[in-house]
């Protein structure tokens, strides 16, 4: 699962009240809004959007190619 640490490095904030609630919750619903919506996720952060595209790559020195 992607820390808060790097939530701040693919730059994608929480956003629902639900997904507040914990780190587990904003990553399912990020996950969530990628398999419903794709072109409105990346509309939101295409960073996060590419990054699990890629396949959650390691965030050392993981540089999302738009």
């Amino acid at each position: 699962m992607l820390a808060s640490a790097g939530q701040a490095q693919v730059g994608f904030l929480r956003f629902t009240d639900y997904s507040r609630t914990s780190d587990r919750e904003w990553f399912a619903e990020t996950v969530a809004l990628f398999g419903t919506d794709r072109e409105r996720f990346w509309e939101l952060n295409w960073r996060m959007c590419r990054w699990i595209e890629d396949g959650f790559p390691r965030l050392d020195g993981y540089v999302p190619k738009p």
